[in-house]
């Protein structure tokens, strides 16, 4: 029963509200134009889709889903600026010249790779330390040792250049492997010669 104060009314109303049914409360709350929101900010929508492992396109419809269930996610655009400014430098764009099959003639096609694969691991590495995550596998790599795994996987038509420090609880993880280049080719030794050198 609500008293002679407002604050008193409006713990009745919530008291009643509590009360109702998940499908009558929703019901309620959009006849009044209001809606259950959450607000979920671009840095941790954009770390959800990659941790999903999702496309743009994909992306895009989470999104359009989410809000039809009454969550607020930032814009296309706000996520990729963020994407844009975390990768900054670690990722650019070349040419290489190659002669896709033997006796044909070469021409230049497009890769993405990480610069400089040196200060690429030696960062990882650095993570991984200050994450307490680097293991010697009881002995199974020498103490003074880092072991780098380097592999190569065409699939879906692109050729992907990985590496993987060994030194880690599960080195050959999804989330423990990085491409460090990317061509639309397949892995011809010459294709995998001119990415790598």
């Amino acid at each position: 029963m609500s008293g002679v104060h407002r604050s008193d009314l409006e713990m009745q109303h919530a008291s009643d509200f509590k009360r109702q049914s998940k499908r009558v409360r929703r019901n309620i709350l959009e006849k009044s134009g209001t809606k259950e929101r959450v607000a979920i900010d671009a840095k941790f929508a954009l770390a959800m889709k990659e941790a999903m492992g999702l496309t743009w396109h994909q992306d895009r419809e989470r999104r359009r889903l989410w809000k039809k269930v009454g969550v607020c996610i930032p814009g296309e655009h706000k996520e990729r600026e963020i994407f844009t400014k975390e990768i900054g430098d670690t990722v650019k764009l070349e040419t290489i010249k190659v002669t896709p099959v033997p006796g044909t003639s070469s021409k230049e096609e497009p890769v993405a790779l990480v610069p400089d694969l040196n200060k690429f691991v030696m960062d990882l590495l650095q993570k991984y330390d200050g994450e307490g995550k680097l293991t010697w596998h009881d002995g199974g790599i020498p103490e003074n040792q880092i072991w780098v795994k380097i592999g190569g996987d065409h699939g879906r038509g692109s050729l992907k250049i990985s590496c993987q420090v060994a030194n880690i609880k599960k080195p050959n993880s999804k989330d423990n492997t990085h491409i460090v280049a990317l061509v639309t080719l397949k892995d011809t030794y010459q294709v995998l010669k001119e990415v790598l050198s």
